[in-house]
């Protein structure tokens, strides 16, 4: 080729480079486009670009080979030697010649563009032409890389969009855990990504989410890169079992609180992946920690409220609570008289069936006055009035429970046909005063309950009821004397408490 038809050659490849520069703008269309244009111009059996992107620690590659089966393993030959010391050198491969050279703009080298031709072609032609469409590959690499870079801002602005509208449903913990996971894998594209939730007591870590290939993954793996990715303040990546894994940990107020991750078996974790990670790390953490308070309080009180008073619970109030404080409170006690000879006379499966009809009606009745379900020991009930939260009227809606639970009662044992069942009854106690409150035990089970000398006060006066009373001490007796009539029983000592109490009936 002659140094006229080389030049015009160029100038229409110039032309035609630059006409699908301005119709492709995006790059996964258009350097493509150019690659494939270029390798039928200058005539060759394969090109290859390799654009590097060391804002994202990542590589794209792009080729464009005759298609026929000869030509199908140059693919393979080409990216072996892109990372290879021979730009600007020919070397021969398969009975042909490749010939590979960086692209570069500003100093800065973006890749590098290989072609493989035959020993036959015109070497010389075939290099000058690839140097003319690098002028225009350059800087289309680099326009790429920018528009990359618009694009993957943009996949963070949706991800912080998408997981603070996840936020706004208030969606129950584990939904809102999966909805997240769920996001971020769209937007990460990596084979995994898992929420894991670090259990302060127990210092371990659970799978609180893991979506993606479930069946390829080690849960026991995610877990012990979890323990690693806490260690450190940013981004962790690991490879473990030939399994590449990122992460970050949520931290708030210096209190670990999970990790975020993805993994991936096929592909480099990049800069990009990491930078969504680190967003939604920093949309969620606060998200995470209210909503495990929440699924805490939940696990504590779940059972011991009546549901209207836990949606109260859950949108108004904090849950220090939990933690322990002094409460003015009224404790109520009731149990079952005359459950020694019942127990003896009638069958197991009965009596398990009586015993829980006896305390559903219970706990309705405590429930329907907003009171609280302390425990249950045996056929004992124990209720709290004014806690977990502060009720001004809790004596009275403590009294107004105590009749509600005797007529329960007599209701049940009446639609049973049983002489065992009817000889039993109830008897109450009620007190009122300070007391310790809060979630008491130990890693495995706790449990919101009181401590202090109204809880004892109120067990005995309990005790002492006889059949279908209710007794209440002279602390309840002072808020409730103007509502409802009473029977002063007089001065009474109780076993482990000190001094006399003076002790009321309730007249019903």
């Amino acid at each position: 080729m002659n140094n006229n038809e080389l030049m015009k050659k160029e100038i229409r490849m110039l032309i035609a480079l630059d006409k699908i520069r301005d119709e492709k703008s995006k790059p996964f269309e258009m350097l493509p486009k150019m690659v494939e244009y270029i390798r039928k111009e200058i005539n060759v059996n394969a090109l290859m670009l390799f654009v590097r992107d060391e804002t994202y620690n990542d590589s794209k590659i792009y080729f464009s080979f005759k298609k026929n089966k000869r030509e199908q393993h140059f693919p393979i030959f080409m990216t072996h030697f892109s990372e290879r010391d021979i730009t600007g050198k020919t070397v021969k491969i398969v009975n042909r010649i490749l010939y590979l050279t960086p692209i570069e703009l500003n100093g800065e080298n973006l890749g590098s563009i290989a072609v493989i031709f035959e020993k036959t072609d015109n070497k010389q032609d075939i290099i000058n032409l690839l140097k003319t469409a690098i002028n225009q590959i350059d800087s289309a690499t680099n326009q790429s890389r920018r528009i990359r870079n618009i694009i993957n801002k943009k996949d963070i602005i949706k991800i912080i969009y998408q997981v603070d509208s996840i936020r706004d449903k208030h969606l129950p913990f584990n939904e809102m855990m999966d909805e997240i996971t769920l996001a971020i894998k769209k937007s990460i594209k990596c084979d995994n990504t898992f929420i894991s939730i670090y259990n302060s007591f127990g210092k371990e870590f659970i799978i609180q989410s893991l979506k993606g290939y479930k069946s390829k993954i080690s849960e026991k793996d995610v877990l012990d890169f979890s323990h690693i990715a806490v260690k450190k303040q940013g981004i962790s990546v690991r490879v473990i079992k030939g399994r590449r894994y990122a992460g970050i940990p949520l931290i708030l107020d210096n209190n670990i609180i999970g990790v975020i991750g993805c993994s991936s078996i096929t592909q480099q974790i990049t800069l990009h992946q990491k930078a969504i990670l680190k967003a939604v790390a920093s949309q969620t953490d606060t998200a995470i920690f209210e909503s495990m308070e929440k699924k805490h309080l939940r696990d504590v009180l779940g059972r011991s409220v009546d549901p209207k008073i836990m949606n109260k619970l859950l949108l108004n109030e904090k849950t220090q609570f939990l933690d322990g404080e002094k409460m003015n409170i009224t404790v109520l006690f009731a149990d079952i008289r005359g459950s020694t000879e019942l127990s003896e006379n009638i069958s197991p499966t009965e009596l398990v069936r009586f015993i829980n009809q006896y305390l559903k009606a219970m706990t309705t009745a405590i429930f329907n006055n907003n009171g609280t379900v302390d425990k249950f020991v045996g056929d004992e009930v124990m209720a709290l009035f004014g806690a977990p939260f502060k009720q001004k009227n809790k004596e009275l809606l403590a009294v107004k429970t105590a009749i509600d639970m005797q007529n329960a009662y007599m209701n049940i044992v009446s639609k049973w046909n049983n002489e065992f069942v009817k000889k039993t009854t109830i008897g109450i106690g009620i007190a009122t005063g300070e007391i310790i409150a809060g979630e008491m035990g130990y890693e495995k089970r706790t449990d919101y309950t009181i401590i202090g000398k109204t809880a004892n006060i109120g067990a005995r006066i309990c005790s002492s009821a006889k059949p279908e009373e209710i007794l209440i001490d002279n602390n309840t007796y002072q808020m409730i004397m103007q509502k409802y009539s009473t029977d002063y029983c007089g001065l009474k000592i109780f076993k482990g408490i000190k001094g006399k109490e003076k002790i009321f009936s309730i007249v019903y």
